[in-house]
């Protein structure tokens, strides 16, 4: 159901080896930020990663470092501003460009229980699912 709260990886493109994902938030009324562990094979090298829409600089935040098998994130927004309105139509949270060493498909997961999303108007947790997806690199 689109309209449950949730955050989605979606690819985005692929380019030869390139991946590039999208980290997306839906269903959600005042989002103020998300922090999240999505749990990545070896196969996988980080080459880049920004704030998306609404979260990009300069009134985002954005770290993403890859931890062992883990992409750790957080994104969120500078200041007492009002939250983004993720219910109406997805928003785009991040983007991940992503070297495949190997051949698709490579499923991704978010970590259980490491992963939250803010609610700006209240400060809470808001309760929301998690769905990783499959990397499918294209042929050289």
């Amino acid at each position: 159901d689109k309209s449950e709260p949730a955050v989605v990886v979606k690819q985005v493109s692929a380019q030869g080896r390139t991946v590039k994902l999208a980290i997306v938030a839906r269903g959600i009324a005042k989002l103020q930020g998300v922090a999240f562990r999505l749990q990545l094979t070896k196969e996988l090298k980080l080459l880049s990663s920004e704030g998306g829409g609404d979260f990009a600089a300069p009134q985002g935040v954005i770290s993403l470092k890859r931890v062992d098998n883990e992409l750790w994130g957080g994104v969120g927004r500078r200041g007492r501003l009002n939250g983004i309105d993720a219910k109406s139509v997805e928003r785009t949270i991040a983007t991940v460009e992503l070297e495949v060493e190997g051949n698709g498909p490579i499923p991704l997961s978010f970590r259980p229980y490491h992963n939250l999303v803010l609610d700006s108007e209240t400060g809470q947790r808001v309760d929301a699912k998690w769905f990783g997806g499959t990397l499918q690199p294209t042929s050289k």
